[in-house]
């Protein structure tokens, strides 16, 4: 295991200052609107929990793990006046850096953070660590709480960066510099509505005490979520639309038009090719024409939903049947596009794609699954 207290040594002069500094005539935190209190019912996910989808109520935390050794319940942050969770049995920061991890979720790790995104469950989240020098700050309370403040600003700053970078490599379609400019900027006002999701204490024995907070952000949910920002930046795709016979379409052999029941949604299946996910994936033929992209889709949806949802498994995919129905469409990949990002099928089956859309409409609504 990586555990960061390992880091302390070169952290704490970092944080002696903001710890110097900090005076607090009680356990308690105030950043912005957040006040700390003591956790007694969270009102949001516990590490490693997904955040609470849009239009669903935050589900309630799991139990509370008994501390692990060598630490000690400390009065945690809240949110919109709900108690923060304290943490749960999966520390997935304190994971290696190179891990075998999900094909949909993307992790970095430093010497003082740690940062989750997360596709398949919509969101990223990162944790930051802070240090408090006990003999330069003498209350015990004083000094957790300064070192927490402290911890609380590094998840937060990189968090931020870490959208920054993201944005960079993110193609949504080939993004020009401007728009990149332009997206960068937009999640800044993103970051006002960052969730101080929980803390956790990894105060080794000495002087020192090392804390631990937890941010996040939803990747979709709402207009002002991460991508709806970063999508709002892009360019419209403006790829050639598939040129297709509805006539003669067919899937697995069988004419769409003699279809008894028709389809509800889309799965497309990728496992095992290396895909990458991407705020704005296409579905591609195989000659390069366009099958479906975020310009299919009304805004709205994709701001509540995302241009596409990810699942890890074509049964996972199947289970979402508030998002692909009861009948969705399932086609395998026959390649991905250079980047990685987009999914390119046959061109049979993009003729049958679009043809059994001319019927049901799910493109243009949330329905389209793509499995990595």
């Amino acid at each position: 295991m990586n555990t960061l207290s390992n880091h302390q040594p070169q952290l704490a002069g970092a944080m002696l200052a903001v710890a110097a500094v900090l005076a607090f005539a009680a356990c308690n935190v105030n950043t912005g609107s957040q006040t700390a209190t003591t956790p007694t019912q969270p009102g949001a996910p516990a590490p490693g929990q997904p955040a609470a989808q849009p239009g669903q109520q935050p589900a309630a935390a799991p139990a509370a793990a008994p501390a692990a050794a060598g630490t000690t319940n400390t009065p945690g942050l809240s949110f919109n006046g709900q108690p923060v969770a304290p943490p749960a049995p999966t520390e997935w920061w304190k994971q290696k850096s190179d891990d075998p991890v999900d094909a949909l979720v993307q992790k970095q790790v430093g010497s003082d953070f740690n940062i989750q995104i997360n596709h398949k469950d919509n969101y990223i989240e990162a944790v930051g660590m802070g240090v408090c020098n006990l003999n330069l700050v003498k209350d015990a309370k004083q000094c957790k709480v300064a070192a927490l403040e402290a911890a609380c600003v590094v998840a937060k700053t990189k968090l931020q960066e870490q959208i920054e970078t993201y944005v960079e490599k993110q193609s949504v379609v080939v993004m020009g510099a401007l728009e990149r400019s332009v997206a960068i900027e937009a999640t800044k006002g993103v970051l006002k509505g960052v969730r101080y999701i929980s803390y956790f204490d990894d105060t080794s024995p000495g002087p020192n005490y090392s804390m631990g907070c937890k941010v996040g952000l939803l990747l979709f949910g709402d207009k002002n979520a991460l991508g709806a920002a970063i999508i709002d930046a892009a360019k419209p795709d403006g790829t050639q639309p598939f040129n297709f016979n509805p006539q003669g379409a067919k899937i697995g052999g069988v004419a769409i038009d003699m279809l008894t029941k028709p389809y509800t949604g889309l799965i497309i299946d990728a496992k095992g090719l290396g895909g990458r996910p991407d705020f704005a994936p296409r579905i591609l033929a195989e000659n390069g024409q366009k099958v479906f992209s975020r310009d299919d889709v009304n805004k709205d949806y994709i701001y509540k939903y995302g241009v596409v949802g990810y699942a890890g498994s074509v049964d996972d995919a199947k289970k979402a049947t508030d998002r692909v129905g009861d009948n969705p469409l399932i086609i395998k990949a026959a390649k991905l596009s250079d980047s990685k990002t987009d999914v390119v099928i046959s061109d049979g089956d993009a003729a049958g794609v679009l043809a059994a859309n001319q019927k049901t409409k799910f493109l243009g609504e949330k329905r389209v699954f793509i499995v990595f």
